[in-house]
């Protein structure tokens, strides 16, 4: 009996140790799918959390009002089921009724005010350029808000996106640490933040979407384009993003990978450092306009980029309200810009520029960095390329306008989700904009003007206005809209958003 006895306990031991083997292989066949991106976002905070790499995490852990086609041109509902203007300054949007957030909290009106007041709190950094029309959000009822506008907003729908819910209760206990662990109504939710190692999302069993079909996504950090191809190559990866376009023929002669590319959303340009107490040789519309001749874009897009952008006459991409076709890209032409230098009675050799440039910003930001210094020598202006991390230049940047620490031009980019100039004209060229270094009182009126306008045929000439207006003045060199370029996995099911965002419920893996 005493011999039996031992022999079901230790039955019992052996079943609990196969129990616990099966658990552990059953947990370790999650599905998963590893994204190598530049960097890790600043924090995980919607409304901080800029950028491509900010909103890989903000538009999987969260969900907006709205959520936008994946080629940009519609707008569709998401935690908002329908929404209608109630009058000039007011869209009033009705809520789901099935949501809660990731730590059980209600989701409701209340909720979207929370958000709503919170983003348009004093010295909230994203309000600068995101939102400049955006006043208040009133509960109507449990699941009606009223979004409350400055002044006429055409764009609201589009830009509710970015309303996304936060958990009133869970993000003020949090308080500065709730962008390490936040918490959202979204498809995955965090459950590893390693900064500058990984980050870890697993599905939301109880999305109101239903249960995404790859249970993890993990993040992780690879700055350098060669690396980002290695880990593609050896596995470690299932996705690359800003993939060199030489490296084409080495993803296409691996049979298990394919690169992936899309028409993208960043407008790139070289900024100018037109604040008052900047270099005065800048202020001169001609130096500005000699600027633009002086670069060859068709080169930098053909040897750089391997043709993988497409020239621009201003920063107007060709979908955006009112763009005028009728205007061409400034041509390269060396002798015109040294010509209007000496309309200007200046020098070329009096004029030192630095010129800061990330490989993190801009695919191929450094090369392109180091081209235009050198096309700018070729017309004896002292030109140098700075080529900083991304970090350093956004610190550099953004905000940064009191403290003007930027050097002279920069090589930037400004991605754009609805098919209007608002946000970049907003951004860069008002006075008030987040990386604005233009003060041109004319232009932010016209900016103004354009964001008010309901009538979309109205709005469409002011922004023919405000495109025939940049293109004189030049407070910027005018350089190409860039194609995003990827590196898949075969065994990933996955269409590249023309917005860059990688949204894992958009995900599948082929069996």
């Amino acid at each position: 009996m005493r011999n039996k006895l031992l022999f079901i306990v230790l039955l019992g031991v052996i079943f609990s140790m196969t129990a616990g083997l099966v658990c552990v292989t059953a947990q370790d066949e999650k599905s998963e799918v590893v994204i190598a991106q530049i960097s890790d976002p600043t924090d995980l905070d919607p409304q901080t959390a800029g950028g491509t790499t900010g909103g890989n995490f903000v538009w999987n852990i969260f969900d907006g009002l709205t959520i936008i086609s994946s080629d940009m041109s519609e707008v569709y509902p998401s935690l908002a089921t329908e929404w209608e203007m109630v009058d000039d300054v007011t869209w009033q949007f009705k809520l789901r009724e099935d949501v809660v957030f990731q730590n059980g909290e209600k989701f409701n009106a209340e909720a979207i005010k929370y958000t709503v007041d919170r983003f348009t709190r004093p010295g909230t950094p994203q309000e600068a350029y995101k939102f400049k029309s955006l006043k208040a959000a009133e509960v109507v009822d449990e699941y009606t808000v009223n979004i409350i506008t400055n002044a006429p907003d055409p764009l609201l729908p589009f830009r509710a996106m970015e309303i996304v819910a936060l958990p009133p209760v869970y993000t003020e206990e949090a308080g500065d640490n709730f962008g390490t662990l936040p918490i959202g109504t979204g498809a995955y939710k965090v459950v590893e933040n390693t900064p500058n190692q990984r980050i870890v999302l697993e599905a939301n069993e109880n999305y109101w979407g239903g249960k995404p079909d790859v249970d993890r996504l993990v993040f992780i950090p690879v700055p350098e384009v060669s690396t980002r191809l290695a880990e593609l190559i050896t596995g470690n990866a299932d996705i690359i993003l800003n993939l060199s376009p030489e490296d084409f023929a080495t993803i296409e002669g691996n049979a298990g990978l394919r690169v992936e590319t899309t028409a993208g959303k960043r407008v790139i340009f070289v900024g100018i450092d037109l604040l008052p107490d900047g270099p005065e040789y800048l202020k001169d519309v001609r130096v500005r306009q000699a600027l633009n001749y002086a670069i060859d874009k068709e080169a930098i897009i053909e040897y750089l980029l391997n043709g993988y952008a497409d020239q621009l006459a201003t920063l107007y991409r060709t979908d955006f309200a009112g763009y005028d076709p009728s205007i061409e890209p400034y041509p390269y032409d060396p002798e015109k810009a040294l010509a209007l230098l000496a309309e200007a009675g200046i020098d070329p050799s009096d004029i030192t520029l630095k010129i800061a440039a990330s490989e993190e910003v801009v695919i191929k930001g450094g090369e392109i960095g180091e081209a235009i210094a050198s096309m700018l020598q070729d017309i004896g202006i002292n030109a140098t390329a700075d080529v900083l991390a991304n970090q350093q230049i956004r610190d550099m940047l953004i905000g940064g306008q009191e403290a003007h620490v930027n050097d002279e031009l920069w090589v930037w980019n400004w991605g754009v989700r609805e098919p209007d100039a608002d946000s970049i004209l907003s951004g860069v060229m008002h006075n008030s904009g987040l990386t604005s270094y233009v003060r041109d009182d004319k232009l932010s009126e016209m900016i103004d003007l354009a964001r008010a306008e309901m009538d979309s045929e109205k709005r469409a000439e002011i922004h023919k206005e405000i495109q025939a207006y940049l293109y004189e003045e030049c407070p910027a060199i005018f350089l190409f809209l860039a194609h995003d370029i990827y590196g898949v996995n075969n065994r990933v099911n996955w269409t590249p958003r023309r917005d860059q965002y990688i949204i894992g419920k958009e995900i599948s893996l082929n069996k």
